[in-house]
């Protein structure tokens, strides 16, 4: 009987979620940011940008064959919270769970292409401003 009102309270709620939620994305004040990400003067295609908060929530985008990218709120949603970030760029990264992202970071170390001070130990920061979009372009030095 305790499973079955569970389920009551919780089945409404549960199917209203892809729906009343797109319309508080416009509370959110999400901030739609692009920009290029180059590696060595050379457009870097393929490559995950998060835009990082400290909180360890963050917005993504992976850039195309000219180093472009657009941050992602969610698969849903473009755009990214207004507020200081940390950013990280990474070109190993392949949209993995917690669990396979720990394994693939502890192998894929040595193919990485971008040093570690552009992801896992990131000092590129940026501070999203509330309103109008914003471009972000990221000149990258591979130290070879």
């Amino acid at each position: 009987m305790l499973a079955a009102s569970f389920l009551f309270a919780v089945l409404p709620v549960l199917s209203g979620c892809g729906n009343t939620y797109t319309g508080r994305y416009n509370n959110l004040g999400l901030v739609e940011v692009n920009g290029v990400v180059t590696l060595d003067g050379q457009p870097l295609p393929d490559a995950q940008v998060h835009f990082e908060h400290e909180n360890k929530t963050y917005s993504y985008g992976v850039t195309n064959e000219y180093g472009k990218y657009q941050l992602h709120f969610n698969s849903q949603k473009t755009g990214v919270l207004p507020g200081s970030k940390t950013v990280r760029i990474w070109t190993t990264r392949k949209g993995l769970d917690s669990e396979q992202l720990t394994q693939e970071i502890n192998t894929a170390k040595e193919q990485e292409r971008i040093p570690d001070q552009y992801n896992q130990k990131s000092t590129l920061t940026v501070t999203v401003e509330t309103g109008k979009s914003q471009t972000f372009d990221f000149d990258l030095k591979s130290g070879k």
